[in-house]
């Protein structure tokens, strides 16, 4: 179905050229069927607050403030270098997001600053009783994953279709779903945790991303007007609210649907009996063919007389299935050999045959294990679309670890990073904003990104410097302007 987004933009003509760039784009390069089952769409209004929570921050603003990049292009004495001590990699590019994108929103931003300000006074707990810091960067780059995973999931890439004759590409992606399974079980780990000492958490927003919670018990955080007839859509805005939906279950029914040893080993997902009614239906099949031979070579023994089970054996060559299941008999041994019966080879001392009976079961034996293969085939690309389908779940849990990641990151630098003393900025308000003016007012401002030594190596002849405290006041009274140059070295 149409994304709400999509349907909101069909009858701007300029938002509709893009889109079918975008899907030009795609189809070219064979993206499509792997990226649009997946993708999310949203409407984007910088003038809009109806759709856009953040300011906009263009290219010349992000280079000339050296946001996420100085003069020379690299990351020295930017603000990006300054506060991200994120140590997950969906943590850094979350940061990275927040910084380029900062909020506009009154209640969001105080809901943050109340969030790193508790992060502060509970600083032991975080970093030493549990030490997230440590168990954060054990975490494998689940976002990524997910994207992986998502696009191994989808049926019929032309990918999937190549010949490989090494098992390496097969392995590298069960690696993937393994790291992505024990990933989403430290996070659960992480969390119970945390649970322990909720009580003591004084910040409802941390509150709301570190809790887990049944799907149906979800509060939810936006006011939702979907049609109701669009279940997909209603499914994924439960996953909207800021509780993260339990998950340990879904973890659990994957890890026992497929024999984790041997994907390890082999790199190929053979499924557990029951998980998988197709490849279950063809192992019922191979295991009645083999007993059905079983039962051929008990049948001559019996007939041989006593003692013959200590000559006549199967034998077995490697290759072909048609080359299995040969009645050897040694030369030595005396045994009436019926006329019905094929002579295959034979060496110094046995020979072997086959009878038409085992020839239809080897024949049919040889077609069972040719869909058993293309079953096996198919089975990971099925258990990554098995994980894929549950997405909205993971990406709220990577989304919600990702934030917490940032604001403990902002917590560090507020109590670590500098040696003088931070200070909480304070919002206020417009109770009109068409008639209230807006003002700004910063008292003794000091650069953040360069810290003392720096300093002293910027002053001149050997001679050390120091900050000048700057005041910065705009649309107060004691300066009514709305705008300021600033000029000169100290900034």
């Amino acid at each position: 179905k149409m994304p709400k987004a999509i349907k909101a933009a069909w009858k701007h003509e300029l938002a509709m050229n893009a889109f079918g760039g975008i899907l030009y784009s795609l189809m070219h390069t064979l993206h499509d069927n792997e990226i649009l089952p997946s993708s999310k769409w949203s409407l984007y209004d910088p003038i809009s607050s109806k759709c856009n929570d953040f300011l906009t921050l263009d290219g010349a603003t992000l280079a000339n403030l050296e946001i996420l990049n100085n003069e020379e292009g690299g990351k020295e004495g930017t603000l990006v270098e300054f506060v991200n001590h994120c140590k997950t990699s969906f943590g850094k590019r979350m940061m990275e997001r927040w910084l380029t994108a900062p909020l506009n929103s009154y209640e969001k931003i105080n809901e943050r600053l109340d969030a790193v300000d508790y992060l502060i006074k509970d600083d032991d707990f975080w970093r030493e009783t549990i030490n997230i810091f440590s168990q954060f960067e054990k975490l494998p780059d689940l976002e990524r994953i997910l994207h992986h995973l998502a696009v191994l999931g989808t049926k019929g890439r032309m990918m999937d279709q190549a010949i490989l004759f090494e098992k390496i590409w097969d392995k590298n992606k069960i690696i993937k779903l393994l790291k992505a399974l024990d990933g989403f079980e430290q996070i659960e780990n992480l969390l119970y945790q945390i649970e322990c000492h909720r009580a003591d958490i004084q910040s409802p927003f941390i509150n709301n991303i570190t809790t887990i919670i049944n799907g149906d018990e979800m509060d939810q955080d936006n006011d939702n007007d979907n049609d109701d007839d669009d279940e997909e859509e209603k499914k994924t805005n439960s996953i909207n609210a800021r509780n993260i939906p339990e998950f340990a279950s879904i973890i659990k029914e994957i890890r026992d649907s497929f024999d984790e040893q041997e994907a390890n080993a082999q790199g190929v997902i053979k499924p557990t009996e029951g998980h998988d009614s197709e490849y279950d239906k063809i192992r019922v099949s191979l295991d009645e063919n083999g007993r059905d031979l079983e039962q051929i070579l008990d049948e001559i023994i019996s007939e041989a007389g006593s003692g013959a089970s200590r000559y006549i054996k199967w034998c077995h060559q490697k290759g072909k299935v048609e080359k299995s299941y040969q009645i050897e008999i040694p030369k030595s041994y005396r045994f009436d050999v019926p006329d019905d019966w094929h002579h295959l080879s034979s060496t110094k001392s046995v020979d072997r045959y086959h009878t038409d009976e085992i020839k239809d079961l080897l024949s049919n034996r040889e077609a069972l294990l040719d869909d058993e293969e293309m079953c096996l085939r198919d089975a990971a690309r099925r258990l990554f679309a098995k994980f894929a389908s549950d997405r909205d779940i993971w990406t709220k849990i990577v989304e919600n670890i990702s934030i917490l990641d940032c604001l403990l990151s902002l917590a560090h630098v507020s109590n670590y990073c500098v040696d003088i003393t931070m200070t909480r900025p304070q919002f206020i308000k417009q109770k009109n904003p068409k008639t209230d003016k807006a003002f700004l007012e910063i008292r003794e401002c000091r650069h953040p990104c360069i810290d003392e030594s720096q300093l002293n190596a910027l002053g001149q002849q050997g001679s050390a410097s120091t900050f000048i405290p700057n005041d910065t006041i705009l649309g107060c009274k004691e300066n009514d302007a709305n705008f300021v140059i600033v000029t000169g070295p100290n900034m």
